[in-house]
């Protein structure tokens, strides 16, 4: 099973990496979203993972596309940040993840859903 998962913080993505490497799950990560749409059509991923803070302004209007994929999303976000309805109302969202969290958690989640699809 392949997951994306795009954050900014590389000391997350370096967290994720290390934590996924240990189970039967591939994780690639990136900070780049226009490198995001080649990855989704070359590499067909099970599981999108988006940090909502990671996104610029650009990418907050694309939420759209990316549902459309149909592929399951699973969102990071700080308290801060304010996503819109639509999004998290999306079947596709699949968990809504509050930061801190703990990563233990987060890899159970992720397994759980992606045995589900």
């Amino acid at each position: 099973m392949k997951s994306f998962y795009l954050e900014n913080e590389e000391m997350l993505q370096k967290t994720m990496s290390k934590l996924f490497e240990k189970s039967d799950h591939e994780i690639y990560t990136k900070y780049a979203f226009e490198e995001w749409f080649y990855i989704i059509s070359d590499l067909k991923p099970d599981l999108l993972i988006i940090d909502h803070d990671s996104l610029d302004r650009t990418f907050l209007e694309s939420w759209t596309e990316i549902l459309d994929t149909q592929i399951p999303v699973v969102i990071t976000r700080s308290k801060k940040s304010e996503i819109p309805d639509k999004v998290l109302k999306h079947k596709c969202v699949k968990h809504v993840f509050l930061k801190p969290f703990s990563p233990f958690d987060f890899l159970d989640i992720v397994q759980k859903i992606l045995v589900l699809h």
